[in-house]
């Protein structure tokens, strides 16, 4: 199962495009997946639970949690699994339904207090105003800033929240999934260990994911300089 932004699910089906920018496995349908509460336990389980199969994996929980709810996940990850055979009472590796409402389970965790007051995201980590974030040119500063869990390395999720913020693609869905296309495509290449993240020091080597970027970036400004130059000029030739 990979998840993915609504609006840009949908915006894919509207351009003719139904393979999952993830895996690229094809899909005929985009369904919203419904916050967990304590009305729509069923529905919640059984949209987590996509292999069909009754019972949802750690993988499978993980997944919707990073996607739903805003954690420090280097900690929480820490305690997970002493979490994790509190709620799968049975000891068999899954959760089910039953476990998942039962007292001490997944559902009183995430609907209550403890996981917000034990795992919530530090201050520090909460970026809500992009002008504090420090310059692409800033290659050690720009990297700790978007290591958001503070693990020492980046992940796709990350650079492409960073990127976003960075490239000013907001609004510009159709932006955003080329972005998302491209960085999957070329991951691969910058990430020499083959981790599946980005250290820091992969990230500022030369002609690492920072430099590529920053060049991205400085053509992207030139070009809109140019661009706004040459408006002005027709303007001008039109009296404005």
């Amino acid at each position: 199962m990979h998840l993915i932004h609504l609006q840009c699910a949908e915006a894919m089906q509207c351009a003719g495009r139904f393979n999952c920018p993830e895996c690229r496995a094809s899909f005929d349908s985009v369904s919203p997946l419904p916050r967990l509460c304590k009305d729509n336990t069923k529905e919640w389980f059984e949209a987590v639970d996509a292999s069909n199969d009754g019972r949802l994996s750690r993988i499978e929980v993980q997944q919707v949690l990073k996607a739903q709810f805003r954690l420090d996940w280097q900690k929480l990850e820490q305690h997970l699994e002493s979490l994790w055979s509190q709620w799968d009472q049975d000891g068999s590796g899954y959760i089910t339904y039953h476990e998942l409402i039962a007292s001490g389970g997944l559902l009183e965790y995430l609907t209550g207090t403890y996981v917000a007051d034990h795992f919530q995201v530090p201050a520090e980590h909460n970026f809500s105003n992009a002008d504090e974030c420090p310059s692409l040119s800033e290659l050690d500063g720009w990297f700790l800033y978007w290591d958001t869990d503070k693990n020492g390395s980046l992940d796709v999720q990350e650079v492409q929240r960073a990127l976003i913020k960075t490239f000013n693609l907001g609004g510009d869905l159709g932006r955003v999934h080329t972005m998302h296309q491209t960085l999957q495509a070329v991951w691969p290449v910058f990430d020499y260990d083959g981790s599946g993240e980005i250290s820091l020091e992969e990230f500022t080597t030369p002609n690492g994911l920072g430099q590529t970027l920053l060049l991205s970036l400085q053509e992207t400004d030139a070009y809109k300089t140019q661009r706004a130059g040459t408006v002005q000029m027709i303007l001008q030739s039109f009296g404005g």
